[in-house]
């Protein structure tokens, strides 16, 4: 059961009372031995649940090597018992998207990146997505929620209702919302 009173957010299910979403901290990064060629490095990590969704992306990091070196990406824990391993996502040197680099069992707070996987093609999905904010009224439609805060109608990513990309995914009003009804042709 999804809940919103427009300050708190939740979520009451079989393990409990949680709140909407998370996004990890910005990662701690330092530079360790390794091949990685000289250049700028971006950094985003991200958790993921045992159902296999993926939290929002923490901020980005950009960390420089001056060549034959390591980035090490060290992450607190969740403390959202459902998630259970953690993602490192990467740039190429002087990139300006990140790619899966490594996934860690949470029982692991470092990483040690010393090179770049040959194939890199994942994305973080979720980067400047976080929890949907608390609103005054919910709503479900064609796998997405919706979050009326204010004059703002928030929706979430498709059936991943907890996160929202925080820039885009809201339709402004003139006045505030107080209702909302789900319709055919919407």
């Amino acid at each position: 059961v999804f809940f919103s009173d427009g300050v708190t957010s939740g979520i009451v299910g079989t393990n409990g009372y949680r709140p909407w979403g998370i996004v990890p901290p910005k990662p701690t990064v330092a530079l360790i031995a390794g091949e990685l060629v000289a250049g700028a490095y971006l950094v985003t990590t991200t958790y993921i649940r045992r159902n296999g969704l993926e939290s929002g992306a923490s901020p980005v990091v950009s960390h420089t090597s001056n060549g034959a070196q390591g980035i090490q990406v060290t992450m607190p824990a969740s403390n959202d018992p459902l998630y259970e391993r953690w993602r490192v996502y990467v740039s190429d040197p002087n990139g300006e998207v990140a790619y899966l680099v490594a996934t860690m069992s949470l029982a692991d707070s470092v990483a040690n990146i010393t090179q770049l996987p040959a194939e890199r093609t994942l994305t973080p999905r979720t980067l400047r997505c976080g929890p949907m904010p608390a609103g005054q009224v919910l709503g479900y439609y064609k796998g997405r929620l919706y979050v009326a805060k204010n004059n703002e109608l928030w929706y979430s990513l498709p059936y991943e209702f907890e996160l929202t990309h925080r820039a885009m995914n809201f339709i402004g009003h003139t006045s505030p919302i107080k209702t909302f009804a789900a319709c055919s042709d919407g």
